[in-house]
């Protein structure tokens, strides 16, 4: 529909041109040519090549238009690819949480008197879900698909995205390291009072970093439909 509606500005623009120069041309050639006898003169275009003159600019201009579009097409069509991209790390954001509460909530059901050993067990379940999910690897492949080719639409706005969500990840892998749930007793059989006090705070520290990473993993949801709604 565009590209008829340009066609038809065109065709007009091309007649009213042809009919003006056309008048101009049989004026000059009535009124001028006696002056252009006495006196140098620049000789202008005959009608035929006014008008090849005047089709070749308008040819160039769909030529350039038309690759403008193509490349505004092309920048779009990929703004659609990354856009899923983005939404799977969304969704392997939500799945790290269920992992990473399941864990708090697995954490908080120890009582007081069941907290003699360390939480290496729970620890090492929660890190073998979590490499299932590959997420480092799903971030260096988004990170070089949008290196690769900076012709997509909103290219800054993906990668404020894809920082936004290597930070809310960075945030609480280091807020659950901080935790030490792995940590045994220190030079005892049996924990002690210092032991247990610690774990007490690796249970508060997990819960905590399950309630940031919550709060984060919202804005960067946030801003995700922000961009998919420019976009769409």
């Amino acid at each position: 529909m565009q590209i008829a509606k340009q066609f038809f500005i065109a065709t007009v623009l091309v007649s009213i041109s042809t009919f003006f120069y056309y008048y101009f041309y049989a004026w000059n050639e009535n009124k001028l040519s006696t002056y252009c006898q006495k006196y140098v003169s620049f000789e202008i275009l005959s009608l035929s090549e006014f008008l090849a003159l005047l089709t070749a600019w308008i040819s160039l201009y769909f030529v350039l238009k038309s690759l403008t579009s193509w490349k505004e097409s092309y920048m779009f069509e990929r703004a659609i690819i990354g856009i899923q991209k983005i939404n799977e790390l969304n969704l392997l954001a939500d799945k790290y949480y269920v992992f990473v509460n399941q864990l708090s909530n697995q954490l908080q059901r120890y009582k007081e008197n069941e907290l003699q050993g360390s939480f290496y067990f729970e620890e090492q379940e929660f890190e073998k879900n979590i490499n299932e999910l590959e997420i480092s690897n799903h971030q260096v492949e988004l990170r070089h698909w949008l290196e690769r080719d900076k012709n997509i639409q909103y290219y800054n706005e993906f990668q404020n995205l894809l920082d936004q969500f290597s930070t809310m990840l960075s945030n609480v892998e280091s807020n659950i390291n901080n935790a030490h749930l792995s940590e045994p007793n220190y030079g005892k059989q049996y924990a002690d009072e210092s032991d247990i006090n610690r774990r007490k705070k690796s249970i508060v520290q997990i819960k905590a970093a399950v309630e940031q990473f919550n709060i984060d993993k919202k804005a960067f949801q946030k801003s995700f439909n922000k961009l998919h709604k420019k976009i769409n």
